[in-house]
């Protein structure tokens, strides 16, 4: 039988198999000891922001005090809520976009996807300062009910 001398004895297919296992495992620890470094920079910096944060906002309150901090935040409300409309999901997508693209190797399309979306971004922010800056006192005076608000507005 000539196509038996082409098959492995057990012991030697359970010693390849254990040597896969072994170098599957020092790569799975690798990628895990990547993630996990990238992802403690991440919560690191996560933490420091919310913390340098906190502490402004009270600097603000003592010397702002406590009108001219509400004025602040309304007029924080209506920046906020034109940013909702300014990123168009752009976020969520190059979340799955740049990572679908890595992960395959397509750099042009991971080019082509930043600078669409950091176009796409400068010219709907220009298209929203001017509104900002014509409807915005109106907006304050209207709906907020602020005219004080409405001389930050205007530039």
């Amino acid at each position: 039988m000539a196509g038996t001398a082409a098959l492995k004895e057990p012991e030697q297919i359970v010693d390849e198999v254990s040597a896969l296992r072994v170098v599957q495992s020092a790569d799975f620890r690798q990628h895990i000891g990547r993630i996990s470094r990238h992802s403690s920079v991440y919560f690191s910096g996560r933490m420091f922001a919310l913390a340098a944060g906190y502490f402004f906002k009270i600097y603000l309150t003592r010397e702002l005090g406590a009108e001219a901090l509400g004025t602040y935040a309304l007029g924080l409300t209506i920046i906020g809520s034109l940013g909702i409309f300014n990123a168009f999901g752009l976020s969520r997508s190059a979340t799955r976009f740049v990572s679908a693209y890595r992960a395959t190797g397509q750099y042009g399309l991971l080019r082509g996807l930043l600078v669409r979306s950091i176009l796409m971004l400068v010219l709907t922010n220009l298209l929203f300062i001017p509104i900002l800056l014509l409807a915005g006192p109106a907006i304050a005076v209207r709906f907020y009910h602020a005219p004080a608000l409405s001389g930050y507005l205007w530039i």
